[in-house]
């Protein structure tokens, strides 16, 4: 008999089992809650991205995976179905729908003038006019999106608009999914693409809460070798998705804090998990915009642009973003 050559050391350190490693992720939670609860108001949209940011660490854990790799997540299908876990459907859009307009940009017709010059006496030496067409982008979503379903009405300082995660998930005792199905399920389609939970929690939990690659341009030069470049290509449509902002918030973050919130909620109270003293309360974000129907509204927008085609006839881009239709 032989035996591997082994190298580092012989000394191991005790890991902490499913269970343990839950209750931290849950107690993690729960500090960023506080938190969030004791954070002064006038920097609410700065701590509301933070607090997204720790929810996408927590659903990475327990439902994503380390590198998107499910049999990492600590959520297994052994664990869910001894804890008899199961999770709620999206909430359907039901009411009538409205076209809202998130950004126009446009620029007219121009040119780019390009003028080579001597390396030694800056004489100029050749000249190249590159002409610049019109340039049009424009973002539209039905409204309402999910996580925002009951928003359908001008908010008061009676009514405001919530953000919890009653405004994603069905409430329901039956029809219960596995993780899988759950985080498949499609939430809104972007132009002919369906993007899905996962799509939303995996790249916010990548791009800002795990890591923290910038992110800008969407292209990259065809057939250049960039695998980091190819991914942020790949789910385009998926970062323009999370820059469009709803009452100051990214929308990304708001389907993130209301998954973590609703996953926080059932989870603690299938494994044993202490009761915090303030039992499970959450602070829940009230928004109040002005003439939300208006043409001047400017609660929802996007926070981006587009980058000029040289040389062309111009380009258009168009897209739009709506809720599946009801099954």
């Amino acid at each position: 008999m032989q035996f591997a050559r082994s190298e580092g050391s012989f000394v191991f350190v005790r890991d902490r089992n499913q269970e343990e490693r839950i209750r931290e992720a849950l107690n993690d939670l729960h500090l960023a809650i506080q938190g969030l609860a004791v954070h002064p108001s006038v920097d609410w949209g700065q701590s509301i991205a933070a607090f997204a940011r720790a929810c996408s660490i927590f659903l990475r854990k327990t439902v994503i995976g380390d590198r998107n790799d499910r049999s990492t997540r600590l959520l297994d299908d052994e664990f869910c179905q001894k804890a008899g876990l199961g999770f709620d459907r999206l909430r359907s859009v039901l009411c009538e729908r409205k076209t809202l307009i998130v950004t126009q940009l446009e620029t007219g017709s121009g040119q780019l003038v390009l003028t080579k010059l001597d390396d030694n006496s800056l004489e100029p030496l050749s000249t190249q006019i590159l002409p610049i067409g019109p340039q049009r982008l424009q973002i539209s979503v039905e409204w309402p999106l999910p996580g925002m379903v009951g928003w359908v009405n001008q908010p008061t300082d009676e009514n405001p608009w919530v953000l919890r995660m009653e405004e994603l998930f069905e409430s329901s005792t039956s029809s219960k999914l596995d993780c899988d199905n759950w985080l498949g399920q499609q939430l809104v389609l972007f132009d002919n693409r369906g993007i899905t939970l996962k799509d939303v929690i995996r790249v916010t939990a990548n791009s800002e809460g795990a890591h923290s690659a910038p992110v800008s341009g969407l292209s990259k030069v065809k057939g250049e070798e960039d695998k980091a470049m190819s991914r942020i290509v790949r789910d385009r449509e998926i970062y323009i998705l999370s820059r469009v902002n709803i009452c100051g918030v990214r929308y990304s973050h708001a389907i993130v804090i209301e998954t973590a919130l609703y996953l926080y909620i059932e989870l603690a109270q299938c494994i044993s998990f202490e009761q915090p003293e303030d039992g499970w309360q959450v602070p829940l974000p009230c928004f109040i915009p002005n003439a939300v129907f208006s043409l001047e509204q400017e609660w929802l927008n996007f926070d981006g642009g587009f980058t000029l085609l040289l040389g062309g006839a111009g380009q258009e881009i168009s897209h739009k973003i709506r809720a599946p239709k009801p099954k």
